[in-house]
């Protein structure tokens, strides 16, 4: 007020600003800062980041709400709880750690950003159980297993009598192949 009054202002101009339109309120515009590096970025569902990797795919979730809000904005409880299921997309990284909002890990903490174009097919998407029995039973693939397997899979549909390898090597190169095309971009 020392200031209003100090700039030679009177009672009457303090009275006139009560009867003025009040000025539009405008948000605060928004502050860039340029960054060092780009953030990495998971654009398919199966990527590498540093020696971590990682597994998109969306689960069936019940999310359960106890609070809401009404038609005024009001903060509701609703009694019963209502349950929902609803399709969450969650990011499993092979530490075994399971990323979803609303969660004690959301997506928001992971080190890259997620830009999953597509969405992934029923048929190519980790199964919730499968997902389970990663995340909290800590199973895991036995990855020789795993290449073995391919390796007989190969064998079983391709011959490569004359080839510039023996079948098993061929096969074997074969089933590298394929498994190094899941982490490729």
């Amino acid at each position: 007020m020392n200031d209003f009054f100090g700039s030679g202002k009177t009672v009457d101009d303090l009275e006139a600003l009560l009867e003025a339109p009040r000025p539009e309120m405008k948000p605060a515009p928004p502050k860039l800062v340029m960054k060092a590096n780009r953030t990495p970025t998971m654009d398919q569902p199966l990527a590498l980041f540093d020696v971590v990797a990682c597994a998109g795919t969306s689960i069936p979730f019940d999310v359960t709400h106890s609070e809401g809000t009404n038609k005024r904005g009001n903060v509701v409880q609703y009694d019963p709880p209502r349950l929902v299921e609803k399709e969450r997309q969650c990011i499993v990284d092979s530490t075994g750690k399971l990323y979803v909002d609303d969660s004690p890990a959301p997506l928001d903490d992971l080190p890259f950003r997620i830009m999953l174009d597509e969405p992934i097919q029923d048929s190519q998407e980790w199964s919730p159980q499968g997902a389970t029995d990663y995340w909290r039973k800590k199973l895991r693939p036995d990855g020789a297993r795993l290449f073995a397997h391919l390796v007989l899979c190969v064998d079983e549909i391709l011959d490569f009598d004359r080839s510039w390898g023996t079948q098993a090597e061929m096969c074997s190169y074969v089933a590298c192949w394929a498994l190094s095309t899941w982490l490729m971009p």
